[in-house]
């Protein structure tokens, strides 16, 4: 092979292989979705409100397949043929017929990358691992274009020769059987997940019985003066939820997500009340050390934002951002949600704040808290990062409606 052939195979090799890594990814997620578990993505949910939503509903399917397992298997091909290049001597009008194939295949995948992304246009919803997926076809396209050469009529008329050659109708019967075969274990993968989730809900609710028959409920006083959020059906069941929680702590930004999404489904009525327990000895005397250094300041800003009536926006962007809690970090999320600037800044030196914050940790310390997150459920105390499907095991013992599908 020529050097520009050696290069530009190398390029759509690399292209292909980052490619079919994507597809794995997002088949990956699909099977857990299609099991009832999360299916998130750190880099989907990072860039994209949606996540990667339109990848794994009706849209990411074609012909009862999931799109990613045809992407991966058409990266796979292409992982193949750019190797086979490298020794094989099959060649179609003096060129390498395998990067010919290659060629091939990847303008069907650039072709699919068009129309798949003007669904997501349609549909105004993105993924960006598939925008990236799609930066990666034309990169494998850019690469066999440079060491091929030739016009696009050529390079058509070669393509079509090749693909109904030996070479090319064993590379597509090879397709076709990953295909079936791919489809074949996801369907197993599915099955089997949604047994063991079956299971392990089964086994959430023998706990959740457990815990309620264990202990009494407290009577936890409705406090006037804590932010307040209710959802659900105005008419259903009440369920009353004190959180208690520190801005800082990993679980307890999992625990505000899993009891969001509680909220957005249940037929119950819900009521929700947040109670700052900072894991950080600066502002907390049962805690003996700096475990969290930004929660103390986290927790005044966020009564700041109570007091313009921002609390639930300002505390959820805290949370989603962890890693910038610094005084100009959250500054600049009050500035994003409109805030009054120099109330803000006046609130935050007001020592009434400071002693708020202490009137939160008195309250947590008399019910027995003892850490993050801690939540009590029509009085019953519970801890941890309960997942949505907890909250709904625990509304079911209550003799309270399945929630909205």
């Amino acid at each position: 092979m020529r050097k520009n052939q050696v290069t530009g195979a190398l390029l759509s090799g690399g292209m292909a292989l980052i490619g079919t890594l994507i597809g794995a990814n997002l088949t990956r997620m699909h099977v857990r979705s299609a099991s009832g578990y999360d299916a998130n993505s750190g880099v989907c949910d990072a860039l994209s409100k949606t996540g990667c939503e339109i990848a794994l509903s009706e849209s990411g399917m074609f012909l009862g397949l999931p799109i990613s397992l045809i992407g991966m298997g058409g990266g796979l091909a292409i992982v193949l043929c750019i190797a086979a290049s490298f020794f094989g001597s099959v060649r179609s009008e003096g060129e390498n017929r395998f990067l010919v194939l290659v060629w091939g295949l990847g303008l069907v995948s650039v072709i699919a990358s068009v129309a798949m992304a003007i669904v997501s246009l349609i549909d105004g919803r993105f993924c960006p691992l598939c925008v990236g997926w799609y930066g990666a076809n034309a990169g494998v396209l850019i690469g066999v274009w440079w060491a091929l050469g030739g016009t696009l009529s050529t390079r058509l008329r070669v393509t079509f020769q090749s693909a109904f050659s030996g070479v090319g109708i064993a590379l597509g019967l090879g397709f076709m059987a990953f295909l079936l075969g791919a489809n074949l274990w996801i369907d197993g993968a599915i099955a089997s997940g949604l047994e063991q989730r079956a299971e392990s809900l089964k086994a959430q609710r023998e706990l959740i019985e457990k815990e309620l028959a264990a202990h009494d409920p407290k009577d936890v006083p409705a406090f006037p003066d804590l932010p307040l959020k209710v959802a659900g059906n105005p008419e259903g069941p009440l369920i009353r939820i004190v959180e208690i929680s520190d801005i800082e702590c990993p679980f307890c930004k999992k625990l505000w997500q899993n009891l969001d999404a509680f909220m957005e489904t249940t037929d119950a009525r819900v009521e929700v009340q947040f109670l700052h327990y900072p894991l950080d000895s600066e502002c907390n005397p049962r805690i003996k050390s700096r475990l969290h250094e930004a929660a103390c300041f986290a927790a005044k800003a966020a009564i700041c934002a109570q007091k313009q009536g921002k609390f639930w926006e300002f505390t959820g962007e805290a949370f989603e951002n962890q890693r910038d809690l610094e005084p100009a970090d959250l500054e600049r999320v009050a500035k994003r949600l409109d805030m009054n600037q120099e109330a803000y800044t006046a609130c935050l030196e007001n020592p009434g704040t400071h002693e708020r914050l202490q009137s939160d940790i008195r309250r947590a310390i008399e019910l027995g808290v003892k850490g993050t997150p801690t939540l009590f459920v029509n009085g019953y105390q519970l801890s941890g990062a309960l997942s949505p499907e907890a909250f709904q095991l625990m509304a079911d013992v209550a003799g309270i409606p399945p929630g909205k599908e």
